[in-house]
């Protein structure tokens, strides 16, 4: 499984990192952000007969404001002087087109969460290609185990639920686009810990335990602690003499065994 792992991150290396990932991509990226900007301009020809120009503006967002004659935003003082009678108009169509820019709005989220999702798929496909290999031998080699092979399957679905694993944000505020990391660790949650291992055919274990307490015979979760914080998880169980003796042959010594 650790060598499976350890495929499995240069095969999405080899994935992800490639003309074609980008390519399709980018089309994606430049489809929705071609609505995004097709909408918008669309909105702000409307506004110009109008004399109003519509403006980006954080953190309010899009707002349209008076425009001059150059079609620039209109100055504060310059606005003021303007007729009572023209402020109103201008009031009255900055509230129609502000009504107009609240749908294209809601609109443009939509288009951006659905090309959010189109990127995701797209991640999703191009990992189950990387899985595909290695993960087909595995089943193929431990078919006779069930518990191993819905264990396995399990794990595709995790490992495509957590692709950040694996790969870093290429842009901090795109988290659908995402690039390899470069890292030949094996990730804690897809670690093996062999508790226990007996060869076939091996003789029946004989484990000696010369210091017989409670944690040594029956084994202990060991912790880390980093900054004042103690973690621990299922790599840091370690097993007891009980466990090491399974199948075979236990010894002990009596008083040892009372004393602790």
């Amino acid at each position: 499984l650790q060598n499976f792992i350890l495929g499995l991150k240069q095969a999405l290396w080899a994935a992800f990192d490639n003309e074609g990932f980008f390519e399709r991509a980018e089309q994606i990226k430049d489809y929705y952000a071609g609505q995004q900007a097709e909408a918008l301009n669309d909105l702000a020809k409307e506004a110009e007969p109008l004399e109003l120009k519509l403006i980006l503006q954080a953190p309010d967002g899009y707002m349209f404001v008076p425009a001059d004659e150059e079609g620039e935003p209109l100055e504060a003082d310059a606005y003021a002087a303007l007729p009572a009678e023209k402020r109103r108009n201008l009031r009255r169509c900055i509230e129609s087109l502000d009504k107009k820019l609240r749908r294209v709005l809601r609109r443009l989220a939509k288009l951006e969460k659905q090309g959010r999702q189109e990127q995701l798929d797209l991640n999703d496909e191009v990992a189950k290609e990387a899985l595909e290999d290695g993960l087909k031998k595995l089943l193929k080699k431990y078919k006779k185990y069930p518990k191993l092979t819905q264990y396995l399957e399990s794990l595709e679905q995790d490992v495509l639920n957590n692709l950040s694993i694996f790969l870093h944000l290429d842009n901090e505020e795109e988290e659908s686009l995402l690039t390899l990391e470069i890292d030949k660790r094996i990730p804690t949650r897809y670690q093996v810990n062999l508790l226990v291992s007996h060869a076939k055919n091996s003789p029946a274990p004989v484990v000696e335990e010369s210091l017989p307490t409670y944690n040594n015979l029956i084994g202990h979760v060991e912790t880390l602690t980093y900054q004042g914080t103690v973690a621990t998880d299922f790599s840091l169980i370690r097993p007891g003499a009980l466990h090491l003796a399974n199948g075979g042959y236990l010894l002990l010594d009596a008083l040892q065994l009372i004393s602790h």
